[in-house]
């Protein structure tokens, strides 16, 4: 009678099967990461075509863009709203719109500091997580960090231009911009005398050279009370738009009124930001999670990315609506 004998692996050769498969992992992540992250710059990319062409919708509709905020002249500035909430009949929204403009808040006075509504009011659309707002590749950003009754939202990745200078988009900018007049912007504060919006024709240097939208990488602040302006995107104390003083991903520290000292994890990557003594002088950068630069949507709505080495001159000139400069692209 024959025996057959079967000879298994030697732990020698398991180990270099194991290291072969080590290998072959290490080499295929980064090629299932750069996937991934194409495919969430992707769909970043059409979060800003879709608020792109809702501006333009609402521009159709009502003769202007959305107003960058509402200037409220008394209260607090986290309780008068930002451009979010005009935009949303115009991104398929309009159930939340009609909901809080059924509440009345919409249509107060520019005098009446309350425009706020409870937390577990159906109507309040600041509550109301939507994915048009939220990039992909960012952190999922909390409801009502502050568990108030009046004052709660949810933090978004997208901010509108607000020009070349700051938040008050005066020409004062101690020192921080490389050309510190301000030029013009496609969002602006809305006032009694001019209630809307900016027009096409407002936009002298063109709408295919002038930046409508682009990323803020949301806090996560869990500390208690409110985390500060960065990223609060529906309500107007400045962390709803970007300005182009600061380039894409700028190591400079933004420059923010309001809010405590933020920890590192709360921080999201960004850098610690500088207080400020207004918020006229606060100065935000254009921020986001993809590898090397930022996402925007033109004014004439299409969309592109911009490298982090960005020269500033074409970034301060791609963030003026009236700046009449020479442009190259890059």
């Amino acid at each position: 009678m024959v025996r057959s004998s079967r000879r298994g692996f030697t732990l020698i050769e398991l180990l270099v099967v194991i290291a072969i498969i080590g290998v072959l992992i290490g080499l295929l992540l980064p090629a299932v990461q750069k996937v991934r992250e194409s495919a969430s710059r992707m769909k970043c990319q059409n979060n800003l075509k879709q608020l792109a062409l809702g501006m333009h919708t609402r521009h159709e509709n009502k003769g202007s863009f959305a107003p960058g905020t509402r200037k409220n002249p008394v209260g607090a500035p986290e309780l008068d709203h930002s451009w979010t909430l005009t935009l949303l009949p115009f991104i398929e929204q309009d159930v939340l719109y009609k909901n809080f403009v059924g509440a009345g808040l919409a249509v107060k006075s520019y005098s009446d500091a309350s425009f706020s509504l409870p937390t577990n009011d159906p109507r309040n659309f600041r509550l109301s997580k939507m994915a048009t707002f939220s990039c992909s590749s960012d952190l999922e950003a909390p409801i009502n960090e502050e568990s108030s009754t009046t004052a709660g939202r949810f933090r978004g990745s997208y901010v509108a231009n607000w020009g070349n200078t700051n938040y008050g988009q005066t020409n004062d900018l101690s020192g921080t911009s490389y050309d510190p007049v301000y030029k013009d912007a496609p969002f602006k504060f809305s006032t009694l005398a001019k209630p809307e919006g900016v027009k096409i024709e407002d936009i002298g240097d063109g709408t295919s050279t002038t930046i409508m939208f682009s990323e803020s990488t949301v806090i996560n602040y869990s500390g208690g009370g409110w985390g500060g302006p960065l990223s609060d995107i529906h309500v107007s104390g400045g962390g709803q738009a970007f300005q182009v003083s600061m380039t894409p991903n700028d190591p400079r520290k933004d420059q923010v009124y309001g809010g405590p000292a933020l920890d590192v994890g709360s921080l999201n990557t960004r850098p610690e930001p500088v207080p400020t003594g207004s918020l006229a002088t606060q100065i935000f950068s254009a921020r986001s999670k993809h590898i090397g630069g930022v996402n925007v949507a033109m004014c004439d709505g299409s969309v592109r990315f911009y490298s982090n080495d960005i020269s500033p001159k074409i970034w301060i000139a791609l963030g003026t609506a009236n700046g009449k400069e020479a442009q190259t692209s890059e």
